[in-house]
């Protein structure tokens, strides 16, 4: 299992560090599906007719700063937890010592509370 995890029907099922997570989407009015290779697999508008995505190959590592760019937090989250922040649009969360931010925009969304357990996510305006 990984943290782009797979859907489950409408279920999207991922692991976060050693923890197995699960979100039923269809509650949302939303279905399981390949969002981007940062994100995985989540809740998303369906598509009429689309067929499912392949399961994307395992990230690259990230590449090595630059000379000279500022030394980033030790765990490469700051003061950003796995709950998130929301940045407008953006939400912006960490995942395993890496900072993520996944933009809700282009999906017709903004970032907003989801619950305890997903914490900030992309909801419907």
């Amino acid at each position: 299992m990984t943290y782009q995890g797979f859907c489950d029907g409408d279920v999207a099922v991922w692991c976060d560090g050693q923890q197995l997570r699960r979100d039923d989407c269809a509650p949302l009015g939303l279905t399981c599906g390949f969002i981007d290779d940062q994100t995985g697999f989540y809740c998303r508008e369906p598509e009429a007719g689309a067929p499912a995505p392949p399961v994307p190959d395992p990230p690259e590592p990230a590449p090595a700063p630059e000379e000279g760019a500022p030394e980033p937090p030790a765990d490469g989250c700051g003061q950003i937890d796995y709950a998130g922040v929301c940045e407008g649009d953006v939400v912006a969360y960490c995942n395993n010592g890496t900072l993520v931010r996944h933009d809700c925009g282009p999906a017709g969304a903004t970032c907003g509370w989801v619950n305890d357990d997903i914490g900030n996510w992309c909801v419907e305006r």
